[in-house]
C-alpha cells in the first residue's frame, strides 16, 4: 500500500466543495469525483437545449472537456 495521497486542485488551488473530501487515497477515487463534478457542470450548460437536439451532445462534450481541463490531480508524499 502506497503511503501517498492525491488532493484535487482547481485553477491552481486545492478544491475545496461541501460534501466532498479534500484527500483521496487512490487516484482513481479523485479522478472519479472529477469526472462527476464535470458530467454536473456539463449538465447545467447544455439545460437550455433540447433534450433530443443533435448538438446537445457536442456542446455537453465540449463543456465537460473545458471544465476538465481545470481540475489536477495532486500527488503527496510523507517526508522521509
Amino acid at each position: 500500500m502506497s503511503n501517498c495521497i492525491y488532493v484535487i486542485h482547481k485553477d491552481g488551488n486545492r478544491w475545496e466543495m461541501s460534501g466532498r473530501k479534500i484527500a483521496y487515497l487512490k487516484v482513481g477515487a479523485a479522478k472519479g469525483v472529477i469526472t462527476s463534478q464535470c458530467n454536473d457542470y456539463a449538465k447545467d450548460k447544455v439545460f437550455h437545449l433540447d433534450y433530443c437536439a443533435p448538438e446537445r451532445t457536442d456542446e455537453f462534450k465540449k463543456a465537460f472537456d473545458e471544465e476538465y481541463k481545470r481540475f489536477v490531480i495532486v500527488e503527496y508524499v510523507p517526508k522521509t
